[in-house]
């Protein structure tokens, strides 16, 4: 599975771009940091507050594991999770979504977990098209999605693909709406985390960080460190999506920013939000920065459920 050049379905009224040959090289720099990488993810996976269902699903891009939480009846939701953050921690930090819904949790291909280690092209709606091939393999026609950072644009990469497959949106901290400060990226983080990585540093590292997170907490200082020393981390988000796009998108759409956002700065997010997002149904703004803390993934959930149960009783929008 996941070789070859992969061809999505063209979908009425989506241009896709000519397919590339699939890259099968390992994301891991050595055997050695995969298995630290993993035996990391399999630590987050056993801090769940309860046993979850994993499974293999078959896709053209290669497996693609999903962890299950939740009841059986509740309504599916699945969780797109930030770049290199694995399916396990993004359940654990959002685990009360699973009190009333069937959390369907995404290993994305590409990056660290127990998906394939296929890196899809950026461009041609291949992560749409891997989403919606999931869905088949779990069975589910339509899902609410919750998606975070990297996982925002592989979700409105979802919406340009097959729109029709997503009930509800919640997009938290989102990639795929503008284009962040790619210079300030290179010196701010990617260089500092190149040094990291062959002279490691925990003084950088934490500068670093904290340009992100206000307050890491030790789980996460420790993601980073294996992610950076481990993983060939530079991978681009696909997008940014415009207007003509993601015209045939009309899910409720519920947009979650950080007042201080590194990547994605309010200020920028907001107004490109509204011009792009046919059916934006709410905005709301959390303290902190790009990573949310403890006390802004409660908000998130209170804010998730809050949407998914009913998103016409959320506060209107300004005009």
């Amino acid at each position: 599975m996941g070789r070859g050049i992969l061809v999505p379905k063209p979908y009425p009224g989506v241009k896709l771009v000519a397919p590339q040959p699939l890259s099968q090289k390992s994301i891991y720099r050595s055997p050695a940091g995969r298995e630290q990488v993993l035996a990391l993810h399999e630590k987050f996976l056993a801090a769940l507050p309860a046993p979850c269902q994993s499974q293999m699903v078959d896709t053209s891009y290669g497996s693609t594991r999903v962890l299950t939480a939740g009841p059986a009846g509740g309504a599916p939701l699945v969780l797109l999770s930030g770049i290199h953050v694995g399916a396990a921690r993004t359940l654990l930090l959002l685990y009360p979504l699973a009190v009333s819904h069937r959390v369907y949790a995404l290993d994305t291909i590409g990056q660290p977990g127990w998906s394939a280690q296929t890196r899809p092209p950026r461009q041609g709606h291949h992560y749409g098209h891997w989403v919606a091939q999931a869905m088949d393999g779990l069975g589910l026609e339509t899902a609410s999605f919750l998606s975070m950072s990297f996982g925002a644009s592989v979700l409105m990469d979802t919406a340009v693909y097959a729109p029709e497959r997503i009930a509800r949106a919640v997009l938290v901290t989102p990639a795929g709406v503008i284009t962040p400060n790619i210079l300030s990226l290179a010196l701010k983080l990617a260089l500092p985390w190149t040094l990291h990585r062959l002279w490691p540093c925990r003084a950088l590292l934490l500068s670093t960080i904290k340009r992100l997170a206000a307050e890491p907490e030790p789980q996460l200082l420790e993601l980073f460190d294996a992610t950076i020393r481990h993983v060939k981390w530079w991978v681009m988000p696909p997008g940014p999506f415009h207007k003509e796009q993601l015209a045939r998108f009309t899910a409720p759409t519920l947009l979650i920013m950080a007042q201080e956002d590194f990547f994605f700065p309010q200020q920028r997010l907001a107004p490109a939000a509204r011009r792009v997002l046919p059916n934006l149904a709410a905005v709301e703004t959390l303290e902190g920065r790009h990573i949310p803390s403890r006390q802004g993934l409660e908000r998130i959930c209170s804010l998730a459920e809050q949407f998914l149960r009913n998103p016409k009783k959320m506060p209107k929008l300004s005009p």
